[in-house]
């Protein structure tokens, strides 16, 4: 499996697969190219050059080069494609029949219209702006996983159960080729209760960060045992839903939930090592849109001291695989990591709704027949 993931995420001797059919000047640009002799090149240096070198070397088309601000430059190159600052871009193309793909993102059009007269300027025969990337995931996590596929491999490394290796490069797969997720994805309902991965206990403390209207509360309320809940959630609105919502509850259950309107942060007030003041945590899920990096980093009194089960959504950024294992395993010693794929509403094949199960050894139960605990230095030896 490891080296399927090591296929995946290399671009060397092979062009990543784009699953998209030629739209606007796509379907012109090897004409372009093979009847009136023109040469391309790229304007800015990126995940969305990178999208588009793929498809041009798929088509047969190699790039002469690669043109941005010098300071955007990258001293490691880009992709072999050679880069060639801006002012010194019309010295590179002279005699050149060149053709320009705009890969950047430009906000207003008078950005772009001063671009585009620097690059004719410069000597380009055309430029075209590449506004539309008919892609089910966004180029630049193709770009950013390509970049770190070292460190990817170190935290697939992590992962001793067949079932969350299987989902790990899945996701990958999905991203790299531009194609929907393709496993079975779990109900929603089970999202942050790892069925199957860790034992449930009579007493759990459990806390909802990213609570939303309180689905989440409802769920554990009607199928599992607690002693008590935080709900924690930003947004008043939602708040004040979730608030109404629980208060259908009968009292006995109601008064065991307590409830917080705040933002979190990795330090200050807005931690939750100062939130909770010193309470009883068995159990933390996450999912606060893009920021449970940080948020996890604001636990870390929690998770030393009290060794919660963590349920992390690891789907908004490109480096939550990486970083979010990484920062649990610098904070305490003998957990065992899991993936799992819930239902993301309607969009059944999307990236989306991927959790991260961090798990005291300790608290660890498992189906899978391969599956034995890992301890710390086990897995640094990997």
């Amino acid at each position: 499996m490891n080296k399927k993931l090591m296929s995946l995420l290399s671009v060397e001797g092979k062009v990543i697969k784009d699953r998209f059919e030629p739209i606007q000047f796509k379907a012109i640009l090897p004409y372009l190219v093979k009847y009136r002799k023109m040469e391309v090149a790229l304007y800015g240096v990126g995940g969305k050059a990178f999208h588009h070198l793929n498809w041009l070397r798929s088509v047969g088309i190699e790039p002469i080069a690669i043109t941005d601000k010098k300071d955007s430059l990258d001293a490691n190159g880009f992709w072999g494609v050679p880069q060639i600052p801006i002012d010194e871009f019309s010295n590179y193309i002279a005699g050149h029949k060149t053709c320009i793909l705009l890969c950047t993102s430009l906000i207003y059009d008078y950005d772009l219209d001063k671009v585009k007269k620097v690059l004719y300027n410069a000597g380009a025969a055309c430029v075209y702006d590449v506004k539309h990337v008919n892609s089910v995931y966004y180029h630049e996590w193709k770009y950013y996983l390509c970049r770190h596929s070292d460190e990817f491999l170190e935290s697939f490394s992590l992962f001793n159960e067949q079932a969350s290796k299987e989902i790990f490069i899945e996701y990958i797969r999905a991203i790299m080729e531009n194609d929907f997720y393709r496993l079975n994805n779990e109900s929603s309902f089970g999202k942050y209760f790892g069925e199957g991965i860790f034992n449930w206990n009579d007493d759990e403390c459990f806390m909802n960060c990213g609570a939303n209207l309180g689905d989440t509360i409802f769920h554990l309320v009607d199928k599992n045992p607690f002693e008590s809940i935080y709900g924690i959630e930003v947004n008043k609105n939602y708040y004040d839903g979730m608030r109404e919502y629980l208060s259908v509850l009968p009292p006995e259950i109601y008064n065991k939930i307590e409830l917080f309107n705040t933002k979190l942060d990795s330090e200050g007030n807005f931690a939750l090592d100062a939130l909770l003041q010193g309470r009883k945590v068995t159990c933390i899920s996450l999912d606060v849109e893009g920021a449970e990096i940080s948020v996890l980093k604001g636990a870390k009194e929690i998770i030393q001291n009290q060794r919660p089960v963590l349920a992390l959504s690891a789907y908004h950024k490109q480096d939550d695989l990486i970083t979010l294992p990484k920062i649990v395993r610098q904070y305490v010693d003998n957990y065992s990591f899991f993936l799992r794929k819930y239902l993301p509403g309607n969009l059944e094949a999307s990236k989306d709704e991927l959790v991260l199960y961090a798990v005291p050894n300790e608290r660890v139960i498992t189906t899978d027949k391969n599956f034995s605990v890992k301890k710390k230095d086990e897995q640094n030896a990997k």
